[in-house]
């Protein structure tokens, strides 16, 4: 059977507002991996949006009391071992957790990187989400993402994504589908009906979820909706399972 975890990156406060409405409406769960200096301020930036907010503490609270996973994505955005401890230590002061996972800053590092920071950090992330297999760069599956971006042939985003499913139990590396504006719910919907009876955990990774999205980086909320309430209804048919990173990696005894 396979398990489906919706995760978020940077710590936007549509991840409250949009995102988070969304998940109680049907009853499911999500990791979200904040930038914690973007969150108190210290980190100043406009990557995540030109005048983007950052969620409050009091939201990050009220999101971990009821069940999400509240990971670091770095200090400053960036993976160095130095920076992830100053991030765990925040979200720690903030919400009752020991244990805290990581969500690599842009994604792309591979087996090597995190191996590297790993060891520098003693290997006390509870568990390590990267980006897209970093086979995604291959002319082929190259070729197949301009495909399913431009016809949106489901053949083409069952093919690239296939190889971000994760099929072990290697929680220091786990690859993720990349969710962006020009992504079809009912594209990712049948790629879970496709795969659902596999042993594969699935993770999204999202960013942004918003009425009307302006750049890649932001989904719709009509999108989210309707793959919010496809996960509802195969969880409750029992034909997958949702929950999230913290949970399916250890974090709960």
């Amino acid at each position: 059977m396979m398990i489906v975890i919706l995760s978020f990156d940077d710590g936007r406060c549509d991840t409250y507002f949009n995102s988070f409405r969304i998940i109680k409406k049907y009853n499911l769960t999500a990791s979200v991996h904040i930038t914690t200096g973007f969150i108190d301020n210290t980190f100043k930036t406009d990557e995540f949006g030109v005048g983007m907010k950052p969620l409050t503490i009091s939201e990050i609270k009220e999101m971990n009391e009821y069940g999400i996973d509240i990971s670091s994505h770095g200090d400053k955005h960036v993976m160095e071992s130095s920076d992830y401890f100053i991030s765990k230590n925040k979200i720690i002061s903030w919400v009752s957790k020991n244990s805290v996972g990581f969500s690599v800053p842009n994604s792309s590092a591979s087996k090597t990187q995190i191996d590297e920071f790993l060891k520098n950090t003693k290997y006390d992330p509870l568990y390590v989400r990267v980006g897209r297999n970093l086979k995604c760069k291959s002319f082929l599956n190259k070729a197949r993402y301009v495909v399913y971006k431009i016809l949106k042939f489901q053949l083409a985003f069952n093919k690239f994504n296939k190889i971000n499913l994760n099929t072990n139990n290697d929680k220091y590396f786990i690859k993720s589908c990349v969710i962006k504006s020009h992504t079809r719910a009912k594209s990712v919907i049948n790629f879970i009906k496709k795969y659902h009876s596999n042993d594969y955990t699935f993770v999204l990774m999202l960013h942004s979820v918003c009425d009307d999205p302006s750049n890649q980086w932001e989904w719709s909320t009509k999108n989210f909706d309707a793959l919010c309430s496809s996960l509802k209804r195969m969880s409750d048919n029992k034909e997958i399972v949702v929950t999230n990173l913290f949970d399916n990696y250890g974090g709960r005894e």
